[in-house]
């Protein structure tokens, strides 16, 4: 089994957009699964993909800096 680990992510800005717009997206840090049900400041839940505690809300993960957005175009 993998060991558990908070990652940093690259994501574009126009995907980012379609995120926020939802408003109840979460991001798994560990496995980068995005789409689960997550309140956008929700920390360290469960993820049903991996089921490390590393799903974080969208937001919260924006804030505490572990999802870098760049523009459209741009290599990630």
């Amino acid at each position: 089994m993998e060991k558990c680990r908070k990652r940093t992510w690259t994501i574009k800005e126009s995907y980012a957009d379609d995120l926020f717009t939802d408003g109840r997206q979460g991001i798994c840090l560990n496995c980068g699964e995005i789409g689960q049900f997550a309140e956008p400041d929700a920390r360290e839940y469960t993820c049903y993909c991996c089921g490390c505690k590393t799903l974080y809300g969208f937001e919260e993960a924006i804030v505490e800096m572990y999802i870098e957005v760049v523009p459209d175009g741009t290599p990630v």
